[in-house]
């Protein structure tokens, strides 16, 4: 009892300090937005190509006004073209070739610029986007300021990747990408996009009905699949809806998604209902998505895994569903992975 209170304990400080969070930002908004920036702007310290980040702190609050408070670096352009560069370099470097006018599949994009992933990969050749997110609370504000953020920097040069359409089919493929109607008039981050070229689904990937088999080309997740808690009905769905030949690329994160302990889900019953929001994962490890996928008919490759070689694993406590795996597997903290369907 008191080994599993050695873990509890920070976890219920952390939810506490989740709900006075909440309490305080309806009292003075202004403020939590200010520590809700600075820790985004931490968290994704890496994607920056400067190291002053208080400088790109004091930048981002006069420009944003703080009208959007969580996760507010998120919808900016270096985050976005660095994790674009990265996974065609990955498919490059795995001499996965995607086909002229390729389908291209989201999912879970995220609240704060769902089409900013999208917008670039439409920029690398894809013909259609769809894109999946089934959290109701997307901010328009952080879509539209994103996507202009982008697309400004795309028309001065200033942002370019190797990836993209050559340069006399790059303007062409930005007007065909937006609604400039909507997007000059700041309308919901629905109607800044063109429908014909962009289908946003407000749902959980597997209860989404009216996708045509054999439909995508190419899909990409980003520390989405191990938050999937029915996982065996979106992978059926995922085989669906590929092309064969067609390719996924998925970034995931086997932590436990904390600053308390980087894999408390070995320690700590999620199904109590105190830690219920800070374990939202399905607890697979790389080798069972691996297993998964090949029941599926598709063929995957480890692109690069992140393994934490210093981390003490609490064998005396650990739960019994995580004995049967090897060290390897257990201190895997993320990994990415492209699969093609066969």
């Amino acid at each position: 009892m008191f080994k599993k209170l050695k873990y509890a304990v920070p976890v219920w400080l952390s939810a506490i300090k989740h709900q006075a969070l909440r309490i305080l930002s309806k009292i003075v908004p202004a403020k939590i937005a200010e520590y809700s920036l600075l820790e985004s702007l931490l968290t994704d310290q890496k994607y920056w190509p400067f190291s002053n980040i208080n400088m790109i702190y004091c930048i981002e609050k006069k420009i944003s006004q703080l009208e959007d408070p969580e996760g507010a670096n998120r919808h900016l352009h270096f985050r976005w073209l660095n994790i674009f560069d990265e996974m065609f370099s990955d498919l490059q470097e795995c001499d996965v070739q995607l086909p002229d006018n390729f389908t291209y599949l989201h999912l879970g994009s995220g609240v704060s610029n769902s089409f900013a992933l999208p917008f670039l990969v439409y920029l690398g050749g894809a013909s259609k986007c769809f894109v999946v997110e089934p959290n109701p609370a997307i901010r328009d504000y952080s879509t539209w300021y994103g996507l202009q953020d982008i697309l400004l920097r795309i028309c001065l040069g200033e942002v370019s990747s190797k990836y993209f359409v050559p340069p006399h089919e790059l303007l062409q493929k930005v007007r065909t990408f937006l609604d400039a109607n909507g997007f000059l008039r700041r309308e919901t981050f629905t109607r800044i996009v063109n429908p014909e070229t962009v289908v946003f689904k407000s749902e959980y990937f597997e209860d989404i009905s009216d996708m045509a088999p054999g439909s995508i080309d190419f899909l990409s997740s980003r520390s989405t699949l191990e938050h999937v808690s029915d996982y065996e009905s979106c992978f059926d769905k995922l085989e669906m809806v590929m092309k064969k030949g067609g390719v996924m690329y998925h970034d995931i994160g086997f932590g436990s998604h904390t600053l308390i302990d980087s894999f408390l889900m070995y320690y700590i019953d999620k199904s109590e209902k105190e830690f219920k929001d800070v374990l939202g994962l399905n607890e697979l490890r790389l080798c069972d998505f691996i297993e998964e996928f090949n029941k599926r008919r598709f063929r995957c490759y480890v692109v690069r895994k992140d393994i934490l070689s210093n981390y003490h694993l609490d064998k005396n406590v650990l739960k019994e569903r995580f004995c049967h795996y090897s060290n390897e597997d257990l201190l895997c903290e993320g990994a990415t992975i492209i699969c093609k369907k066969i």
